[in-house]
């Protein structure tokens, strides 16, 4: 996408093999040729797409990890937690104790691990070495899905089922293991993290209950601190908001929303004083499902 135009086009050098049955594994057209799961983002540093989410690229973009599917079905099956280097298609196995262990974030300090589950918060917090193996547990309970900055963010809690759906954000400190509430809402509406600003404070996103007459809205916040949320927009269904990026020019997310039977999405950049704008729409019926890095 290039700007300011707005214009979408396809990048030859996105193209992907379809995902294999048995694991889900994804593998990228491109030489070298470089596997995946759940995700595609775009590394700068080495100028290639990689088939992972943005979280679990290295600092410096050199490496990527992702778990690969040990049985015929994902649920609840045990992984192994895979490192690649990104110049040389290098993929090898670091991590496997026979659950189902999902990396969240690689951060210069290693890789941050949960344990997932079916229909239900991940639970647990642990810290992976990828040159050792090593792993040391963060936390025993819990739902974090974001990391960074010395600090986990999600809720401590054990929300096992569905139906049982977090109304509150936590954040665990890495190094003390201390649990504090930053946020809290309502039992009729969710809040959940969606990451970090371009300074390392968290965006969550509350969700009012919805019905056909009357949508539901998403309302996004920068949380600066335990007594300090600012209110950034309200977006309805037109801009559902599935996934954001930071960067120097702010806050970039991707939205979704089906018209006449047909997908459709935008770009969004929101910046302090003048707010959330569509910066790019997709017209051709085409969902713009992520963001999958920061402007360059």
């Amino acid at each position: 996408m290039r700007f300011p135009a707005g214009v979408v086009t396809d990048d030859p050098g996105g193209g992907m093999q379809p995902a294999e049955a048995s694991s889900g594994r994804t593998s990228t057209v491109a030489r070298p040729t470089l596997h995946g799961f759940g995700g595609l983002s775009y590394d700068s540093a080495a100028k290639r797409w990689i088939p992972t989410s943005t979280a679990l690229v290295s600092p410096d973009g050199s490496e990527y990890a992702y778990p690969e599917f040990l049985s015929a079905s994902s649920i609840n099956g045990p992984t192994a937690i895979h490192v690649v280097t990104v110049a040389t298609g290098s993929d090898r196995v670091v991590y496997s104790r026979g659950a189902t262990d999902v990396p969240i974030a690689f951060r210069a300090e290693g890789i941050y691990l949960v344990t997932g589950r079916w229909e239900a918060l991940s639970v647990g917090l642990r810290l992976l070495d990828p040159r050792s193996g090593s792993v040391r547990v963060l936390a025993i309970t819990g739902g974090w899905s974001v990391v960074s900055g010395g600090a986990a963010w999600g809720i401590d809690a054990d929300l096992g089922g569905i139906g049982l759906d977090p109304h509150r954000i936590d954040r665990l400190d890495l190094t003390t293991g201390a649990v504090t509430t930053w946020y809290e809402v309502p039992s009729d509406r969710l809040v959940e993290p969606m990451g970090l600003d371009f300074d390392g404070a968290p965006i969550i996103v509350v969700w009012t209950s919805g019905t056909s007459d009357v949508p539901a809205i998403e309302h996004v916040y920068r949380v600066l601190s335990r007594t300090q949320a600012v209110h950034l927009f309200a977006a309805g269904i037109y801009e559902a908001m599935n996934d954001f990026t930071a960067d120097s020019h702010g806050l970039w997310f991707a939205s979704a929303y089906i018209y006449d039977g047909l997908w459709y999405g935008g770009l969004w950049l929101y910046t302090d004083g003048v707010g959330l704008r569509l910066v790019a729409e997709s017209n051709n019926a085409m969902r713009i499902e992520r963001v999958a890095g920061p402007c360059t």
